[in-house]
């Protein structure tokens, strides 16, 4: 961890607003917790008193991020679910994938997606200028599969196809259509712990949109990954975002694995 407070140190004043998309510790534990609320709070200083926005993980709800459900640390994290930041005229709409599911795998529940749906809505229309802001969907689980690479071998397939199984998200199409019909085209997630970037079209009906959903790495290494951070821009002028993973392998310093540009004008 002292490598990437670091880090921290140094990028987190140079950024508009942090996020950090769940499995906040490896198991709700009261000890994890104030790991976590230590961390949280050594951002909120170095963001110049600008708290991270954070979610839930399967990881923050379930031992080992497998069995039970345990809400008691959660319900300390606070319960905001659509989150407005004027300073960077962003709306995050939160939601908790790891409430319903079983193992590690997701599920959003009707009764979020309406609450959700009726808290975004009731926002606009009591602020008509949010209809400027830029709306990003926070979510755990990954929106689109991590068993799509026909560069593998079969071996390999045969081992994403099953790792894609223990830790989906059920019913993923459902977000895609939440999204299509709020207007959403940015999803930031977490959960596999490996940093990317997939751009997808989504049709429903006669209506179709293009999808981004942005994957971050594990933060301190999460099952022998490098400790990473992503910076994910937004070019306003060009509706387009910019993609910048980092990591540090070995505990050497951070460099550059990756910066995608997106390729489709919005």
């Amino acid at each position: 961890q002292s490598i990437l407070d670091a880090q921290l140190s140094d990028v987190v004043e140079s950024v508009d607003r942090v996020v950090i998309t769940g499995d906040l510790f490896n198991s709700p534990s009261r000890d994890y917790f104030t790991m976590f609320t230590n961390f949280k709070n050594t951002i909120t200083r170095l963001a110049r008193g600008r708290e991270p926005i954070c979610i839930t993980g399967n990881h923050d709800q379930r031992l080992t991020g497998l069995f039970g459900a345990d809400y008691t640390q959660i319900a300390s994290i606070g319960d905001r679910k659509v989150i407005v930041d004027d300073e960077c005229e962003m709306v995050f709409v939160c939601f908790n994938s790891s409430e319903s599911g079983y193992f590690a795998r997701g599920r959003i529940t009707t009764s979020q997606f309406r609450h959700l749906g009726g808290e975004y809505r009731n926002l606009i229309a009591a602020r008509r200028d949010l209809k400027g802001y830029l709306p990003i969907v926070l979510i755990h689980h990954h929106p689109f599969p991590y068993d799509d690479d026909n560069s593998a071998s079969l071996m390999q397939k045969i081992h994403n196809r099953f790792e894609e199984f223990m830790l989906t998200l059920s019913g993923a199409d459902k977000l895609h259509h939440w999204c299509l019909d709020w207007d959403i085209r940015t999803i930031l997630h977490g959960h596999m712990h490996r940093a990317r970037y997939v751009e997808r079209e989504i049709r429903r009906d006669n209506k179709s949109s293009y999808l981004t959903a942005i994957g971050c790495g594990s933060s301190l290494g999460a099952r022998g990954s490098p400790v990473s951070y992503n910076i994910v821009e937004w070019d306003s002028t060009t509706q387009r975002w910019v993609a910048s993973f980092f990591e540090s392998v070995n505990g050497g310093d951070f460099k550059e694995a990756a910066a995608i540009v997106s390729p489709f004008v919005r």
